[in-house]
This record gives C-alpha cells, structure tokens and sequence, in this order.
C-alpha cells in the first residue's frame, strides 16, 4: 500500500507496505523524507505537533490506529499543525455544506 501526503507544500508518496504501521509512523516517515538527504533540510515541526488530515473527507486521523485500519491504497492525508488541522477540517466541512446547499437551491428551479 502506498499513500500521498501533502506537508510543507509538498507531496510525498510514501510506501507503507501492508500498512500495519500507526499513522504516527506515517507522520514520522513524512518529516523524514521532507528534510531530504541527510536531513539536510530539518523541518521545525515535530512529529507530535502535527495531525495527519483524510484529504477527501477532512477527517482527523488518530496517530495511534494502525494504517490499514483507517486509509485506504493510493489515499491522500494532509500534514499540517494540531490547531491548522481543526481549523482546515472545519473550512473543508463549511465548504462541503455550502457546496450542497447551494446544489439544493439551484436544483429547486429544475423542477
């Protein structure tokens, strides 16, 4: 299995073979990869100061579960702070009911 994760304003993908690491260790490996060779890169942040973020639902991932119980092959996660991470859950999730609703509205004149 293998998943896209999107820190730092990059994407990484990053194999997870059959995924029976926490997504704690899918964080971990991400910063890992973010500072490229030799950690030339060290990035600030630290493993416990992020939250992995399901990209298509907005759902917060916990760092505990294990990775095949809670992503799926080929899924997209989000890196980004704690307090980053409820605020762009919340953005995607008002998004998502201005979305339908607007759908709603405008399909109530094709009847």
């Amino acid at each position: 299995m293998r998943l896209s994760v999107r820190f730092n304003n990059k994407w990484f993908v990053v194999p997870c073979g059959e995924g029976h690491n926490t997504v704690q260790w899918l964080i971990e490996e991400t910063i890992r990869r973010s500072e490229g060779p030799g950690g030339s890169e060290k990035s600030p942040l630290t493993p416990q100061n992020l939250q992995a973020v399901l990209a298509r639902s907005g759902a917060m991932l916990d760092p505990n579960d294990a990775i095949n119980e809670v992503l799926d092959d080929n899924d997209f996660v989000h890196l980004s702070g704690k307090y980053s991470a409820v605020q762009d859950s919340a953005h995607l999730y008002s998004a998502y009911l201005l979305d339908h609703s607007l759908e709603s509205f405008f399909h109530s004149f094709d009847r």
